[in-house]
């Protein structure tokens, strides 16, 4: 059984990398195209173990031909018996009792491991279908509608006869939202959506060890709701309007702090981030013409059908005239019978099955005799793999680790309507590289690892670099008597966020933890202002070539570098008398062809008296087409302040539509 298994999770992923070549090939992109093609390769899968064991076979000649050398003259007792196969045979010791009981084998714990599995999924299968007839029968449905206080957001469920079921508060809902809504879930209703996520789940339970599998199933329920959310946007319900409504009953779900256990398609599904973004980016995909639909279909047939029913086989081979009744008259007298004909697929499961067993047992295949000594043996773990796990548990850990001290600053700046980027700078003491060098090294490296989740607790973005730092020379020296800047960078959509972030030196040891909540927010809402992006303040410029990642692919989407040279944010906010300050922003002007005018200005206030005030920068170009973001810089001398805190504030006004932009933040001046 466990070779069937096997063989069916091959066919399957040729099936599937088969479906991904010709969809990419021909260039499908409608979800409800894509959609179709995933579901027919799942299907495909779930049918395999039926097809594979009893279905008929094409033998798909491509192994070389199996060449005869004269005639076979074996002595009658010196043939095994046709039954018999030389994979099946073992060595048995002849002294001793024979060994009682039951004999385990890697073939039923595999099977039993199996066994586990199958039913713990098949089992909650089985609850989410009971719990799903149960509320259709508690909800009050009409017309293929119902209504029921157990759901916080619509749903759509049932397997032949599908009905929406909304929430309680429906009728608080604007007609434009309900609109959007109904069509959405009526769409799941058409498609039978329902019935098509059980079958993936059953898959799913069926093949749980198959990465395949689980892919599948979270693939097929992206690309439904994507096909509903196309449904919508057709009806003429806008991008913006729609991506608020998805977040809306998003919202009333994470305040009612419960979920449905079902199986049914709830309309904010799942990857939200990913569909608004589909959303607002949304430019209609293209009619498909009726012959790429026809090579489509074509193409994936045809190799699915290949692949669920190809068997390898041997070429047929040039036989020498003459020969063949000699072959055939010499296996009738030493057999003695009539020869059995195994099928290609049970030669292949059963070389397979003894592949598997030689794994296990770590023989080697192409020297089964080889004596004890030359068996692989395992190595010991190594040092890196201990750091590896120190690591990990360092940053599993609930409680934050401050043996090195961390600051960070997150920042944003909008790419398009959907997304922003997200620059984080991180700063680490410079006598983290006195420790290190203290300790006889001549280089170090820090780890940097950081995770990013949203509101929902969901991971949205992970992060892993290691930085080498050489210890010697006249820059090592500079280095550690200044802090370590590290940044690195995102691509998220708007909303509140929080991030972890730990920093090991891995010379010391030294490791320190970071945890912040932060909120990118929607600047396409802002209608009383400018929208501006995040204001940095600096007192440093570098040469993108000094700093400590400069190959980082990031570097060249950060907007804080411009003309070679990097832009390093003040973490800290503590600046000194006698050096420059740098400030950087962005605004945007959503609705303009080419630059507004913009007047910027910045104002130091400590307590509530003027300190200093910059005379006004006009810009009047250098918007950026696609973001629509004009880039202002200001460069100030801080060298008539006092020492002391301050009140940083930044202004942005707009000459042609009177709006304005504020912005403050508290500040040191050290001499």
């Amino acid at each position: 059984m466990e070779s069937l298994f096997v063989e069916c999770a091959v066919r399957a992923a040729l099936i599937a990398v088969v479906t991904a070549v010709v969809l990419r090939t021909i260039g499908i992109k409608p979800a409800a195209a894509r959609h179709t093609a995933w579901t027919s390769v799942m299907l495909t899968m779930l049918l395999l173990p039926v097809w594979t064991a009893w279905g008929p076979k094409t033998p798909i000649r491509l192994l070389p031909p199996v060449e005869w050398h004269g005639s076979i003259e074996t002595p009658l007792q010196n043939v095994l018996p046709y039954s018999v196969r030389l994979t099946e045979m073992r060595q048995v010791k002849t002294s001793g009792p024979l060994p009682t009981g039951q004999n385990w084998t890697w073939q039923s714990l595999l099977l039993i491991v199996y066994g586990f599995g199958a039913f713990g999924l098949l089992a909650r299968l089985a609850i989410g279908t009971a719990r799903t007839h149960r509320l259709m029968s508690r909800a009050n449905v009409r017309d293929g509608k119902g209504i029921s206080s157990e759901c916080s957001c619509p749903v759509t469920v049932g397997w032949l006869h599908p009905v929406v079921i909304l929430p309680e508060n429906w009728q608080e809902w604007p007609p434009q939202q309900l609109d959007a809504v109904l069509t959405h879930e009526r769409e799941h209703v058409r498609r039978r959506d329902p019935l098509i996520h059980w079958l993936a789940l059953m898959n799913r339970a069926l093949f749980w060890f198959h990465p395949l599998s689980w892919w599948l199933e979270r693939k097929l329920s992206v690309l439904a709701e994507e096909t509903c959310d196309a449904a919508v946007l057709a009806r003429g319900h806008t991008p913006q309007d729609y991506s608020e409504y998805l977040l809306d009953i998003a919202r009333s779900v994470l305040r009612s702090g419960s979920r449905l256990d079902i199986v049914g398609t709830a309309m904010p599904g799942g990857l939200l981030q990913q569909r608004i973004r589909q959303i607002l980016n949304s430019c209609g995909a293209l009619p498909i013409s009726r012959s790429r639909i026809v090579v489509t279909v074509a193409a994936c047939a045809t190799s699915s059908i290949l692949l669920a029913s190809g068997t390898l086989d041997h070429a047929r081979a040039q036989v020498q005239p003459g020969t063949s009744g000699l072959i055939h008259s010499s296996i009738l007298q030493t057999a003695g019978t009539k020869p059995v004909i195994v099928p290609p697929a049970a030669h292949a499961r059963e070389n397979l099955r003894v592949l598997l067993a030689q794994a296990t047992t770590g023989t080697n295949p192409s020297n089964p005799t080889a004596p004890p000594s030359q068996k692989a043996v395992t190595a010991p773990p190594s040092d890196s793999v201990e750091k590896e796990r120190q690591l990990e548990d360092a940053f599993l850990r609930s409680d934050p680790i401050t043996d090195m001290t961390i600051a960070m600053e997150i920042n944003y700046f909008q790419l398009n309507r959907a997304e922003y980027f997200v620059p984080l700078t991180v700063k680490i003491p410079g006598r983290e590289l006195n420790l290190a060098r203290n300790g006889g090294a001549e280089r170090t490296s820090f780890d940097f690892v950081g995770q990013m989740r949203d509101d929902f607790g969901t991971v949205v973005q992970n992060t892993r670099e290691n930085v080498s730092i050489d210890l010697n020379g006249s820059a090592a020296t500079q280095l550690a008597s200044t802090p370590i800047e590290y940044d690195t960078g995102f691509t998220l959509l708007p909303g509140r966020y929080s991030i972890k972030f730990l920093a090991r030196n891995n010379e010391t040891g030294r490791m320190g933890t970071y945890e912040k909540a932060f909120t990118v927010p929607n600047l396409n809402k802002e209608e009383q202002g400018i929208p501006i992006s995040s204001v940095v303040l600096s007192s440093q410029r570098v040469e993108i070539t000094d700093a400590i990642n400069a190959g980082n692919k990031m570097q060249a989407a950060n907007p804080l570098v411009a003309d070679g040279r990097k832009l390093i944010p003040s973490v800290t906010r503590v600046f000194s008398k006698s050096r420059e300050m740098y400030i950087y922003l962005q605004a945007y002007q959503r609705e303009a062809g080419n630059t507004q005018p913009l007047v910027a200005m910045a104002t130091f206030y400590q307590g509530q008296a003027k300190a200093l005030e910059t005379a006004p920068i006009e810009v009047t170009q250098g918007m950026d087409s696609r973001s629509k973001a004009v880039p202002l810089s200001l460069s100030i001398s801080l060298a008539d302040l006092k020492p002391g805190e301050y009140t940083c504030q930044v202004t942005v006004r707009s000459p042609i539509t009177q709006k304005t932009a504020l912005w403050q933040a508290p500040i040191v001046i050290e001499p």
